[in-house]
């Protein structure tokens, strides 16, 4: 029998780029694990109250480009803001000048620009600031608890 030496079929840049795919998984997988414990909603509300924040009654949603909180800034109960503007192509940018295309809860649609919330909770007192992709700040309301 001839002692044949096999040649590998796999290049140096194919052998890169499996491994390279296999790590992105593992990172993947690490990064899902860490969101639903340590970086997830339990473990923000647990450092929330460790600061004095009355966590049940500062409960933030961010769902769309809508967000209300003028018309009552000393509420009782859970407070719910939805606020967004950013990550993904924004759209219907033309209800922006179309108050009566809104629902009847908001109090801005701001859907031409790309925005961020910034958020800052001292004691009993949420501060909000919507800052556009130009960072002027759009909008911004505090509430009072």
């Amino acid at each position: 029998m001839d002692a044949k030496i096999r040649k590998s079929k796999f290049t140096s840049l194919h052998r890169l780029l499996h491994w390279s795919v296999a790590l992105g998984m593992i990172i993947l997988l690490i990064t899902g694990f860490l969101k639903k414990t340590w970086m997830g909603r339990r473990a923000l509300a647990a450092a929330m109250k460790a600061q004095g924040v009355k966590v049940d009654d500062a409960v933030m949603k961010k769902i769309a480009h809508t967000f209300d909180g003028k018309t009552n800034t000393r509420p009782k109960g859970i407070i719910y803001i939805v606020t967004g503007a950013g990550g993904q192509d924004l759209y219907n940018p033309e209800q922006t000048d179309q108050p009566d295309t809104w629902q009847k809860f908001t109090d801005k649609f701001l859907a031409k620009k790309h925005s961020l919330s910034a958020v800052d909770v001292n004691g009993q007192t949420f501060n909000l600031k919507q800052i556009d992709i130009d960072g002027k700040v759009i909008d911004t309301f505090t509430i009072t608890k």
